[in-house]
């Protein structure tokens, strides 16, 4: 089961990345043009954006399980390989609880506004804050992309090239 989730990851992350960047940007033009739709369209996205990322979130972590298991223990960049795999989890499991809580604020907000239609005195202030969120999301978005990159491009973690030798060559001979 491990393997097949962690197969998951590499195609899950891109949905993530997608909606929640397509999400902040519409939320950030949201502010200046004070148009509902874009309001609401933001708020689809951010929901599916926060979906999507938990998934790619979980299945990162069975890659991460995988990859570990196919590290030699003895391995002199064992160590740095295992530092890499936590920043870009760190990294990702910070992209989740920031959108999650920009989530939270823009629900809050449209049952406030739409469902009961009350006034919100500290909108501004609401504003501010969902902005430095939106911000700091995208910073994260972007280190956790970039991390991720790092891993599978520089060092080849979860590749066939990563793999023991054993289990490379059966994979080639069966080709």
């Amino acid at each position: 089961m491990t393997e097949f989730l962690s197969s998951l990851h590499p195609k899950m992350v891109h949905f993530p990345v997608a909606l929640l960047f397509t999400a902040g940007f519409l939320e950030l033009i949201a502010m200046v043009c004070r148009k509902k739709f874009i309001e609401n369209a933001a708020l689809l996205l951010l929901i599916l954006g926060v979906v999507s990322s938990i998934a790619a979130l979980l299945t990162g972590e069975q890659a991460a399980l995988q990859a570990k298991e196919l590290m030699e223990v003895n391995s002199p960049a064992y160590k740095f390989y295992l530092s890499e795999i936590q920043k870009h989890e760190d990294s990702a499991t910070l992209v989740v609880w920031i959108f999650t809580f920009l989530l939270l604020l823009r629900g809050w907000m449209f049952i406030k506004i739409t469902v009961r239609r009350q006034i919100v005195r500290s909108s501004g202030l609401i504003k501010i804050i969902s902005a430095v969120l939106v911000l700091t999301g995208f910073y994260f978005l972007y280190l956790t992309g970039e991390l991720g990159g790092r891993l599978v491009y520089k060092h080849g973690i979860g590749t066939e090239l990563f793999k023991p030798a054993d289990e490379l060559r059966d994979s080639i001979g069966k080709e």
